[in-house]
């Protein structure tokens, strides 16, 4: 994958818009309730007239990663070879420059054209002419709104924290199976899939381990898999792109409402 260097004569205008924006961003009071600012590192929200820019905007070109944008200036890119990677920054963008710059990959775009499912622009790096469409449904930004903090419970004091491939942590977690002589259970992975055409999310609940099969002629080994179970459930996700403002309602064993809650957390420090 190719570095984007801004140009040295070119770079003070997004240095600028960078110092703007690390001082945009002001915490937010929650309410007790969960209905607040749920945490810390909650920004102001963005000027009405930017709402269309919020979303999970896909890149036609190689050298600009995508983007989802919140509604309170906080974003994420994820690495386009490497799911488990992510980078987290802020969002802003000038009006009267057309700049669009970001902390989360230290891009500026000048901006030509946007409405609510497209953005054109040109790379200020590389003066190459990019265009996003915005795909608010994708798996990539269902996993990046699920495992952006913890979510807590509106109803009791249940949490649910989801890693973006990883161990899931909740209360409500079947306990795994004991180890036999044939399978040894490792620990429990809460798997997250979208289907964007039906704009549906949904969950499954996997232990992992190692397996004993037999190799013949008397040879064992033991070889990792994946064991499905039969814990399942939907997500509906409510306002998934303003962190103050989302819900995340979960069927199955992990049932009930959730919100989104950043306290505890360095991403956007």
């Amino acid at each position: 994958m190719k570095k984007n260097l801004f140009r040295d004569w070119m770079r003070w205008p997004g240095i600028f818009l960078m110092g703007i924006l690390m001082f945009s961003c002001g915490d937010s009071e929650d309410d007790g309730n969960g209905n607040g600012g749920n945490g810390t590192n909650q920004g102001e929200i963005v000027d009405e007239e930017l709402m269309p820019l919020v979303g999970y905007w896909e890149s036609n070109n190689n050298n600009a990663r995508d983007f989802l944008f919140y509604d309170d200036g906080t974003c994420f890119s994820p690495h386009p070879s490497d799911a488990n990677q992510r980078s987290a920054g802020k969002w802003v963008y000038d009006p009267e420059t057309r700049y669009l710059s970001n902390t989360a990959t230290n891009q500026t775009f000048m901006v030509t054209m946007y409405d609510e499912t497209s953005l054109l622009g040109v790379n200020i790096a590389n003066q190459e002419t990019v265009a996003f469409t915005k795909n608010n449904a994708c798996q990539d930004a269902f996993r990046l709104i699920m495992t952006d903090g913890k979510w807590r419970s509106t109803e009791n004091k249940d949490s649910l924290s989801i890693a973006y491939y990883g161990m899931s942590i909740s209360n409500k977690l079947p306990e795994m199976p004991e180890d036999s002589g044939t399978r040894i259970y490792e620990y429990t992975e809460v798997a997250l899939s979208a289907d964007a055409e039906t704009e549906t999310f949904s969950y499954q609940i996997w232990w992992w381990g190692s397996e004993r099969m037999y190799m013949g002629m008397g040879e064992w080994e033991w070889h990792d898999s994946y064991w499905e179970t039969k814990y399942k459930g939907s997500i509906t996700l409510k306002d998934p792109f303003s962190p103050s403002k989302c819900r995340a309602t979960l069927t199955g064993i992990l049932e009930g409402t959730y919100y989104k809650d950043r306290e505890g957390s360095n991403i956007f420090d």
